[in-house]
């Protein structure tokens, strides 16, 4: 039993505590990971900073000089440096895939903590009831969060042999055929660092395993790490999208819940899914951004394969992400409007309801004032129930398209585009 099942739910569903979890992933690993190179002096290198490479990498493309008219943008010009090493600072790939790793953890881990929390809190904002979960057949699917069987400790290990593989596989490829010690060697010459190559880049390199082997070690580690759960969080998506399609086949798997009790219509459970389904889309998008760039060569034959192949993989997880996120959000949308037009639907039969006895008692009952709440409750919903939502996506949407752009360019370079 891990730490968090030991804790009653009152305390997981602590928002101080689910914020900590996300920060202490990216944190602890990319700590980690910066810590063994401050001890072993490869963290940084006098003038081998990321910024000179930055500041070079935005002349040589024209970025400054199309934001020359912006305040102090013009007057940038690259460093003067003479710099023959490659240290942590200044590889930014490694640096993302760092904290990527550790982002990939907290997601996966708020996740399942969510998961598990999900029927009581949608119970308890009235979004479902017994009658609905028994209509839906979720009742003992939520219970139970994420099934753990037998065969999933086997899978798990599988995972895990096959995540530390394909690290060491990159560290290896990255090492021999990886663009970036080029690519630096031609920023630091325009740094006035004539005398810098490519080998001699690759041979001070902060990973190299010759004199660096703990901190090849830890790399192959990270990068495992960050792929294990990776995979793993698949299997959340493959869960809930079949959560999804038996709500979709099920006839009112929810119940309508007025926006004076809930801001969310009672889906404000689920809005924490949807947020961290947005951070894990972009978590891929910048990980494998990194990944593709450092496995990125210009070499023919089998380099080019490999290429074309990262590219496919890299293209087909964006798609089955992004098919993810739109199910996701047009089921809401969907059980969203049937709960409407079915509350609707019971006011509207109320009203017509045949003369009579028992009817005349019943239409005393729905006194005016009742009539025009059901009514207000019904009368300005919202296509999408949840609240916020621009207000988010234009939050996150600069670093969104920033991670989609990246990502678009290297599978685009993989390709050949």
């Amino acid at each position: 039993m891990t730490l968090l099942e030991r804790l009653p739910d009152t305390a997981l569903r602590s928002r101080t505590l689910q914020w900590g979890l996300l920060a202490a992933g990216p944190v602890t690993v990319s700590g980690i990971v910066w810590l063994a190179n401050i001890l072993s002096g490869s963290a940084f290198a006098r003038g081998c900073g990321i910024g000179g490479v930055l500041v070079d990498a935005a002349l040589n493309s024209g970025t400054r000089d199309a934001l020359a008219r912006l305040p102090l943008i013009g007057a940038i010009t690259a460093p003067t440096s003479q710099c023959t090493s490659v240290p942590f600072s200044a590889d930014l790939p490694n640096m993302v895939l760092s904290v990527t790793a550790g982002l990939a953890v907290s997601v996966f881990v708020v996740f399942n903590l969510r998961l598990r929390l999900l029927r009581g809190d949608l119970e308890a904002s009235g979004l479902v009831s017994a009658t609905s979960l028994e209509r839906s057949g979720l009742g003992a699917a939520l219970d139970a969060g994420r099934p753990r069987r037998g065969r999933d400790v086997l899978l798990d290990a599988g995972l895990a042999l096959l995540s530390i593989a394909g690290s060491a596989a990159m560290y290896y490829w990255l090492y021999t055929h990886g663009p970036i010690f080029r690519d630096l060697a031609g920023s630091y010459r325009h740094m006035s660092s004539t005398d810098v190559t490519t080998e001699m880049l690759r041979q001070n390199w902060w990973a190299n395993h010759e004199t660096h082997p703990v901190n090849t070690a830890l790399g192959i580690a990270v990068g495992a790490v960050g792929l294990f759960f990776a995979l793993k969080q698949r299997s959340i998506f493959v869960l809930i999208g079949r959560w999804l399609r038996k709500l979709r086949a099920t006839p009112r798997p929810v119940e309508f819940v007025p926006k004076w009790l809930d801001r969310d219509y009672g889906y404000r459970p689920v809005k924490g899914l949807v947020s961290l389904g947005y951070l894990a889309v972009f978590t891929f998008l910048a990980s494998f951004s990194a990944a593709l760039y450092a496995l990125r060569s210009d070499e023919p034959g089998l380099s080019r394969l490999l290429s074309v192949l990262l590219g496919l993989i890299a293209l087909f997880a964006a798609v089955t992400n992004g098919l993810f996120l739109v199910s996701l959000l047009t089921t809401i949308r969907r059980l969203f409007a049937d709960s409407v037009a079915h509350e609707r639907a019971r006011i509207l039969t109320a009203l017509r309801q045949a003369e009579g006895p028992v009817a005349r008692r019943r239409r005393r009952s729905l006194d005016r004032l009742y009539l025009l709440t059901e009514g207000s409750n019904l009368a300005d919903v919202p296509n999408y129930p949840i609240s916020g939502r621009v207000v988010r996506v234009f939050g996150v949407l600069p670093a969104f398209l920033g991670a989609l752009w990246t990502f678009g360019s290297e599978v685009g370079r993989a390709f050949g585009i």
